[in-house]
């Protein structure tokens, strides 16, 4: 697990960093991992240093996304009236990805083989 001060060096302007904070970062960084092609090493200080600002970007908008209430968007009080939104925070995410780090992003349309289509 990630400490505060490893995310405190990473400079995002996010504050405070509680644990909450540290667990969705992390998350963030393993999601970097898994679908784009940059190699790094989350527990290595000098390794998240080196990271791009595109990532460092990325990760303030996955921190925005994760902290998003899901479905409703407005409320209003008075008038007893509520907005859902259609979004869906994985949309979200991947919207900011390519947005913020097109170049490293590995596809995200999957291949499976059909295996004995015809028997």
């Amino acid at each position: 697990m990630m400490t505060i001060q490893q995310i405190e060096s990473l400079k995002l302007g996010i504050a405070p960093i509680d644990e909450r904070a540290v667990i969705i970062i992390e998350s963030g960084l393993d999601w970097v991992q898994k679908n784009t092609t940059l190699e790094f090493d989350k527990k290595k200080d000098e390794e998240l240093k080196a990271l791009p600002s595109c990532v460092r970007l990325f990760l303030i908008k996955y921190f925005d996304v994760n902290m998003l209430s899901v479905g409703v968007s407005s409320e209003s009080i008075d008038g007893l009236s509520q907005s859902f939104s259609q979004s869906k925070k994985e949309d979200l995410i991947w919207d900011s990805a390519y947005s913020t780090m097109g170049d490293y992003m590995n596809s995200a349309i999957q291949f499976i083989p059909a295996q004995r289509r015809f028997i």
